[in-house]
């Protein structure tokens, strides 16, 4: 008996320390304001509207692509205005997003105005209805 009130008590010891973690990283952070923060900023790259995009990131983020960084909304000005003079009439074809309080892993696809097909996943971190973190991978 008392071998298994003990295995209780580390068990719930264990799920104590998992649910403190949980809340530490942001799991537990309330994912409908994650969801309503991406589709803000879907909606806005959608239309083109470089500040409206801007708008949904922290003035300190950060975006992560391979082989470089962008630090800052200044920063990632620059990105969005490369993103759009090469892939000029991006229009998003379909989107699956996955969220997990403050992040979300999103999968797409969209088609360029001169036809070339683009996929991409990105991941993200929002905090306080900002865009902290990003992570993207994507091309033709």
């Amino acid at each position: 008996m008392h071998l298994g009130s003990s295995q209780t008590r580390q068990n719930a010891s264990m799920n104590n320390a998992k649910d403190a973690e949980s809340r530490a990283i942001g799991v537990d952070e309330d994912e409908a304001g994650t969801r309503a923060t991406l589709a803000r900023n879907g909606a806005a790259f959608a239309s083109g509207d470089l500040e409206a995009i801007l708008a949904n990131y922290s003035d300190d983020a950060i975006v992560i692509r391979p082989g470089c960084s962008y630090r800052g909304r200044e920063a990632i000005r620059g990105m969005f205005e490369e993103v759009q003079a090469n892939f000029t009439g991006l229009v998003p074809q379909s989107a699956s997003t996955t969220v997990a309080g403050r992040f979300a892993l999103m999968t797409w696809t969209a088609t360029s105005a001169s036809g070339r097909v683009v996929q991409g996943v990105d991941s993200f971190v929002v905090v306080d209805g900002l865009i902290v973190a990003q992570t993207y991978m994507g091309g033709v």
